[in-house]
């Protein structure tokens, strides 16, 4: 996966360079965005905010590096030792986060005196959401149909024959890598959650490709191919619907769903096939897919299933 992320870099700078940008045409901005993208030259007064906004960042991360290693934050095994995983300060993330974006945004806003009262705090929550209008109707409208589909259980009922029709035709080797990679990429159009496919494909496809000498960790490396492209164009994933409500807004007032969709396939599909020809080169050098672990797996456990 780390060596795929520079191949995603290049494939999709291609991809939008050469053929999505084209498909759009030249973006010329309207006179309300040049002005909301035009710099005006730095005041004193926010170039002492953002300077205090930095402070208070540096200091409130050296505080949570504290509360790490001397205090609470910190999971303690048996022999004392202090450990990340499964440690209060992941399981508490997202306030973690909240907070290290609220508290300098707050120094900012009152040492540069833009803020002067909790009331201007509101006001200037109220100005970034003022434009999410279109974007919370979207979300209303398409929660309800991803609701009412999860509700007739069709993506469950098509992931599961779809498994069971490619466990059927008895595919090996190459083959049959390629063709799990491609039925998950067309399962993740109507199921987008990763961990609800996995659900499904795990208990199907784990032993049937460990007794073909697979290890497990290279079956979810499979999955994972497939499950990522197709996340740009499906339209029951929420996140094109965040693109196309921010770029009604900033860009494009008249685009619609079936162009934005459109104009992200060839991102998708480009990918998807990159992505196996680079996992074809990897299997056919044999070189490990992670550290200590092959594609097949360990004799000694490979005898035992066998």
């Amino acid at each position: 996966m780390f060596a795929s992320t520079f191949l995603c870099a290049l494939v999709i700078g291609w991809v939008c360079n050469w053929i999505v940008d084209k498909r759009f045409g030249k973006y010329e901005p309207t006179e309300e965005v040049k002005a909301e993208m035009s710099l005006d030259e730095i005041s004193a007064d926010e170039k002492k905010g953002l300077r205090w906004a930095g402070i208070s960042c540096l200091i409130y991360l050296a505080l949570i590096l504290v509360l790490f290693f001397f205090g609470p934050l910190a999971k303690i095994n048996d022999a004392g030792k202090r450990l990340l995983v499964g440690s209060p300060l992941i399981s508490n993330l997202i306030p973690i986060l909240f907070f290290f974006f609220v508290i300098p945004g707050l120094v900012f806003g009152f040492v540069s005196k833009k803020f002067k009262e909790s009331k201007d705090i509101v006001k200037g929550m109220n100005h970034q959401m003022s434009a999410m209008g279109s974007y919370v109707v979207f979300c209303f409208f398409c929660g309800q149909f991803n609701a009412l589909f999860n509700w007739t259980n069709l993506g469950t009922i098509i992931a599961v024959a779809g498994a069971n029709l490619l466990k059927a035709a008895g595919f090996t080797g190459i083959g049959m890598i390629i063709a799990f990679i491609l039925l998950t990429g067309l399962i993740n159009l109507l199921v987008p959650s990763g961990s609800a496919k996995w659900a499904i494909l795990a208990p199907v496809f784990v032993p049937m490709l460990m007794l073909l000498n697979y290890h497990p960790g290279f079956i979810q490396l499979m999955y994972r191919l497939g499950d990522s492209p197709t996340n740009a164009f499906t339209p029951l994933s929420p996140y094109l619907w965040v693109t196309l409500g921010v770029a009604q807004v900033k860009y494009d007032k008249d685009l619609k769903i079936g162009t934005l969709a459109a104009g992200l396939f060839p991102i998708g599909i480009v990918l998807q096939i990159a992505w196996i020809i680079f996992l074809v080169i990897w299997m056919l050098i044999g070189i490990n897919i992670g550290p200590g672990v092959g594609i097949h797996l360990p004799e000694e456990l490979a005898y035992l299933i066998g």
